[in-house]
């Protein structure tokens, strides 16, 4: 009798992968294991090789309209998998990633209502871009269900090819990283955190390389990384130029959005 329920168990979750059709999108189909395709979020780092700050790492995916010949496209994550009976019922697929708390050190994030919400900005904790006339004044910056903890974020190198400068940096959080893509769009990668379990933080940037001949990785393209839990400006510490074993590259235009309670609709 186990053995009969066991198979009809079995028998049910293959019936569900067949019929849900996000499975079966451009991208979903990664990887096979004895005829049986495996989706992104059950893959390591959904499918990316290392970290990006890592020399030699590759993204998992890109994000949005973007499509590169060598990355498969977003599957839809863990929300795809919500359809199968035995997924549905959970926490996750029931009601999303819970929101989280802010870091409470580094830089404050700002507020519609004062482009330069620092009290004594510094190079560490640069003044955002102003921002447009407020709708809730006073209020977060929110984009999407995301509250926007710093824009553009520079810090000072201290060490590397461009120590004693000015730099843009991204996060470095091993503890709590995920994976990380490429994509057209930061909309694009918010939404795919919202659709991978526990994912509660997306740091955006462009990693761009000196050598205009070493593009294996980036291209040029938004990179998103992604993970558990809202870092704190004092995790960014990947502003390039750091290793001797490649060409130089520069981290611009780096952006953070926190899952945040303050945002939710």
């Amino acid at each position: 009798m186990k053995f009969a329920v066991a198979a009809t168990t079995v028998a049910l979750v293959a019936s569900s992968v067949s019929a849900n059709p996000l499975l079966n999108l451009h991208g979903g189909l990664t990887s096979k294991l004895g005829g049986v395709s495996t989706p992104l979020c059950k893959q390591q780092y959904l499918g990316a090789v290392g970290r990006p700050w890592e020399v030699n790492s590759k993204p998992g995916f890109t994000c949005g309209k973007l499509a590169l010949p060598t990355l498969p496209m977003w599957d839809g994550g863990d929300k795809a998998l919500c359809g199968l009976p035995l997924l549905a019922w959970t926490p996750f697929c029931r009601s999303g990633n819970a929101p989280a708390p802010l870091p409470t050190t580094g830089c404050k994030p700002p507020t519609t209502n004062n482009p330069h919400p620092y009290p004594d900005p510094t190079p560490e904790c640069p003044n955002p871009k102003p921002n447009p006339p407020p709708v809730n004044p006073g209020g977060p910056v929110c984009q999407s269900d995301y509250q926007v903890t710093y824009t553009n974020f520079t810090t000072v190198a201290d060490s590397g090819a461009y120590k004693g400068k000015v730099v843009g940096a991204a996060t470095i959080d091993n503890d709590n990283y995920l994976t990380y893509a490429l994509a057209d769009s930061a909309d694009a990668c918010l939404k795919a955190c919202s659709q991978m379990s526990a994912c509660h933080f997306v740091n955006t940037y462009y990693d761009e390389e000196v050598a205009t001949d070493y593009a294996p990785k980036r291209g040029g393209q938004m990179t998103c990384a992604f993970f558990r839990s809202c870092a704190s400006t004092l995790k960014n510490t990947n502003w390039g130029g750091q290793g001797n074993d490649r060409p130089l590259n520069t981290i611009k235009n780096s952006n953070g959005y926190c899952l945040s309670p303050a945002c939710q609709s």
